[in-house]
This record gives structure tokens, sequence and C-alpha cells, in this order.
């Protein structure tokens, strides 16, 4: 039997713009199938000349930066978040229930309640391949 709150959705991308299929507003948990959009737009901005894939992203980072296990600051190159060789922790994310009450981006990076995640920095050595959802979490405080 089918749960009575189960909902779906259809998004379509056209021209680097999001048009809604069935109901806009739906709220689901995309989860990794939201990478390939993410490089898609990293790629466009690079394209544009607004992003370089060499550059540190703690260049484009504000309020937040990139640190390594001893909490200094470290260098991230855009191109080795999207290839995940950048040694971010942060492999993936359980997701949330609808009645959990959903953190912020801060609270993800961080690693603060009511997170279920830990602390996203860099952990592993860069140049090996490890996947990282963490990673991507980065691009979205950059933007």
């Amino acid at each position: 039997m089918m749960p009575k709150n189960l909902k779906s959705g259809i998004i379509i991308i056209k021209n680097y713009k999001i048009e809604f299929g069935m109901n806009h507003n739906l709220i689901f948990q995309a989860a990794s199938i939201s990478k390939i959009l993410t490089a898609l737009l990293i790629m466009k901005l690079v394209e544009e000349k607004i992003l370089k894939l060499n550059e540190d992203i703690n260049h484009y980072l504000k309020n937040w930066k990139v640190l390594n296990k001893k909490n200094n600051e470290e260098k991230v190159t855009i191109k080795q978040i999207l290839s995940h060789t950048a040694g971010v922790n942060c492999a993936g994310f359980i997701g949330y229930k609808q009645n959990q009450k959903i953190p912020s981006l801060m609270q993800i990076l961080n690693g603060k309640k009511p997170t279920n995640n830990k602390k996203i920095f860099c952990k592993y050595k860069k140049g090996s391949y490890r996947y990282s959802g963490g990673g991507y979490e980065i691009f979205k405080k950059s933007y």
C-alpha cells in the first residue's frame, strides 16, 4: 500500500532555466541527482568566465571557508570538488523525515544540530578519488 503523503513532481531544464512539471509546490530531497545540475551550472559559470576551475574555492566564499583537520584554511579548487578529488569528507547524507527540522546550509557545513552529519572539511589526501556529497554542499555556499 502506498503512503498517503507520497508526492512526486517533474522538473524540466530548458536554456539553463527550471520549468516545473506536475506541481511546483512540491518539496523533495533531490540528493545526489542534483550533482549533475550543479556541475552543469558551475561549467556554465566557467564558460562565462565568472568562475575558474583551478581557483581556490575559498576565494569565492565569504563567511565560511574550507578547512583541514587542524582547522586551517585549505586550498581546494573547484575542479577538485567537481571530480571528488578534493579530500572533502562526508560521502553522503541520510536525509530527513517530513516531521524533522531541516538544518540550514551553515548548520550542515559546520555539523551543528539539527543536522545529522559531521562538519564538512578536508579530511583525506587530495588527488585521489573519494566520493563527497559534502564537497558539493560547499558549492551552495559559494553562490
